[in-house]
């Protein structure tokens, strides 16, 4: 399960990544990643002394390996992943090796997307997990009644009570799904997610 961390922690991280090659994952619920990416450009930019390049991913894995492989900045944000389906994600997980010539980068991804990834892109996982965290946000922007209702959504689409996902995290038995991690954010439990 990603760590859950809030955005400032995860900007001091980056800045104090030694000077090379570090890219990470940055799980943001959907409604909360445009907003992220801005707050995240604008932060990194002031820890990095550097502009920082956002790359959106709606034009397909193609013109995305291909804007990565063309660009000149140190460090890249990779978002707008949701339409991505398993072999856009397969395409990039072969790529992985090329991400390698960039000082760094980020993924910002939302739920939806980070499970997808998690299930087609296997070589990236491996090379990212360690720097996967979920972004604590968006519980506080979310009113009470919309809580209420996606913790519904969640326990129906999942099949568990918020109990049993209490108890399963305390024995250190959630499954991975970054849906979990959301749950135990929107259950004021995020002291419960470890990373794996």
């Amino acid at each position: 399960m990603p760590k859950s961390i809030c955005i400032d922690e995860f900007l001091q991280r980056v800045d104090s990544q030694p000077d090379r090659n570090i890219w990470s994952v940055l799980i943001v619920p959907s409604p909360e990643i445009e907003e992220t990416v801005e707050e995240v450009q604008e932060g990194l930019e002031i820890f990095l002394e550097q502009e920082i390049r956002t790359i959106s991913a709606t034009k397909g894995v193609s013109e995305l390996i291909k804007q990565i492989e063309n660009s000149s900045d140190r460090y890249l944000i990779l978002w707008e992943l949701d339409f991505w389906e398993a072999k856009d994600w397969q395409i990039l997980d072969r790529f992985r090796s090329h991400l390698e010539t960039k000082q760094g980068g980020v993924f910002i991804l939302s739920f939806a997307s980070a499970a997808i990834m998690r299930e087609n892109a296997p070589n990236l996982l491996s090379w990212l997990r360690s720097r996967t965290y979920t972004a604590a946000i968006g519980a506080e922007y979310l009113t009470d009644e919309e809580i209420k209702i996606r913790l519904e959504s969640l326990s129906k689409h999942l099949g568990y009570s918020h109990q049993e996902i209490i108890e399963l995290a305390e024995q250190n038995q959630l499954p991975s799904d970054p849906e979990y991690g959301e749950w135990l954010i929107l259950l004021d439990r995020g002291d419960l997610i470890v990373t794996r």
